[in-house]
Protein backbone atom coordinates (compact mmCIF):
# COMPACT_ATOMS: atom_id res chain seq x y z
CA UNK A 1 0.00 0.00 0.00
CA UNK A 2 2.90 2.81 0.64
CA UNK A 3 3.83 1.96 -2.97
CA UNK A 4 0.52 3.33 -4.08
CA UNK A 5 0.74 6.37 -1.67
CA UNK A 6 2.66 8.78 -4.14
CA UNK A 7 0.98 8.58 -6.96
CA UNK A 8 -2.38 8.83 -4.67
CA UNK A 9 -1.66 11.77 -3.23
CA UNK A 10 0.05 14.15 -5.15
CA UNK A 11 -2.37 15.31 -7.26
CA UNK A 12 -4.65 16.29 -4.46
CA UNK A 13 -1.64 17.44 -2.13
CA UNK A 14 -0.43 19.89 -5.70
CA UNK A 15 -3.67 21.24 -5.87
CA UNK A 16 -4.23 22.21 -2.44
CA UNK A 17 -0.64 23.90 -2.13
CA UNK A 18 -1.86 25.65 -5.54
CA UNK A 19 -5.17 26.74 -3.72
CA UNK A 20 -2.81 27.34 -0.04
CA UNK A 21 -0.58 29.70 -2.14
CA UNK A 22 -3.41 31.48 -4.62
CA UNK A 23 -6.21 32.21 -0.61
CA UNK A 24 -2.38 33.61 0.07
CA UNK A 25 -1.91 36.56 -2.42
CA UNK A 26 -5.77 37.50 -2.01
CA UNK A 27 -4.72 37.75 1.40
CA UNK A 28 -1.56 39.27 1.59
CA UNK A 29 -2.74 42.32 -0.73
CA UNK A 30 -0.40 45.01 0.33
CA UNK A 31 -1.61 47.62 -2.09
CA UNK A 32 -4.49 49.23 -0.70
CA UNK A 33 -6.22 50.31 -4.18
CA UNK A 34 -5.62 46.53 -5.58
CA UNK A 35 -7.25 45.51 -1.79
CA UNK A 36 -10.50 47.84 -2.86
CA UNK A 37 -10.91 46.38 -5.83
CA UNK A 38 -10.58 42.86 -4.43
CA UNK A 39 -12.96 43.63 -1.67
CA UNK A 40 -15.63 44.99 -4.17
CA UNK A 41 -15.34 42.29 -6.59
CA UNK A 42 -15.74 39.38 -3.58
CA UNK A 43 -18.75 41.41 -2.36
CA UNK A 44 -20.17 41.71 -5.43
CA UNK A 45 -20.09 38.24 -6.32
CA UNK A 46 -22.04 37.42 -3.29
CA UNK A 47 -24.38 39.89 -3.72
CA UNK A 48 -24.82 38.46 -7.10
CA UNK A 49 -25.55 34.89 -5.32
CA UNK A 50 -22.07 33.61 -5.78
CA UNK A 51 -19.12 32.74 -3.68
CA UNK A 52 -15.75 34.11 -3.87
CA UNK A 53 -14.08 31.43 -3.01
CA UNK A 54 -12.98 28.64 -5.56
CA UNK A 55 -14.84 25.48 -4.95
CA UNK A 56 -13.50 22.47 -3.05
CA UNK A 57 -11.02 20.80 -4.96
CA UNK A 58 -13.04 17.46 -6.71
CA UNK A 59 -9.60 16.13 -7.96
CA UNK A 60 -10.31 12.33 -7.84
CA UNK A 61 -7.60 9.62 -6.94
CA UNK A 62 -6.66 8.20 -10.85
CA UNK A 63 -3.40 5.62 -9.98
CA UNK A 64 -2.72 3.17 -6.70
CA UNK A 65 -5.46 0.92 -4.52
CA UNK A 66 -8.29 3.63 -4.71
CA UNK A 67 -9.07 4.04 -8.14
CA UNK A 68 -11.60 5.95 -10.96
CA UNK A 69 -14.49 3.76 -11.00
CA UNK A 70 -14.67 2.43 -7.52
CA UNK A 71 -16.91 3.74 -4.66
CA UNK A 72 -14.28 5.59 -2.92
CA UNK A 73 -12.97 7.87 -5.43
CA UNK A 74 -12.43 11.01 -4.84
CA UNK A 75 -12.88 10.32 -1.55
CA UNK A 76 -9.89 11.43 0.65
CA UNK A 77 -10.19 8.34 2.70
CA UNK A 78 -12.81 5.69 2.66
CA UNK A 79 -14.22 4.97 5.91
CA UNK A 80 -14.45 1.05 5.88
CA UNK A 81 -17.32 -0.50 7.88
CA UNK A 82 -16.33 -3.14 9.83
CA UNK A 83 -18.29 -6.55 11.09
CA UNK A 84 -17.63 -6.82 15.10
CA UNK A 85 -18.97 -9.41 17.07
CA UNK A 86 -22.14 -9.17 14.73
CA UNK A 87 -22.13 -5.56 14.70
CA UNK A 88 -21.65 -3.21 11.65
CA UNK A 89 -18.99 -0.47 12.71
CA UNK A 90 -17.00 2.30 10.99
CA UNK A 91 -13.43 2.14 11.20
CA UNK A 92 -12.79 4.58 13.50
CA UNK A 93 -15.83 3.93 16.21
CA UNK A 94 -13.30 0.67 16.25
CA UNK A 95 -10.38 2.47 16.50
CA UNK A 96 -11.40 5.18 18.80
CA UNK A 97 -9.91 8.81 19.02
CA UNK A 98 -6.33 7.86 19.74
CA UNK A 99 -3.32 8.04 16.90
Amino acid sequence: MLDTYQPERDPHVRALIGLAIGMGRVVCTLDPQAAAQRDAGMLAQRAAGGSALPPPSSNPFSAGCILKGSAAAGELFPQPVIDQDGKTLRLDDVLGDGP
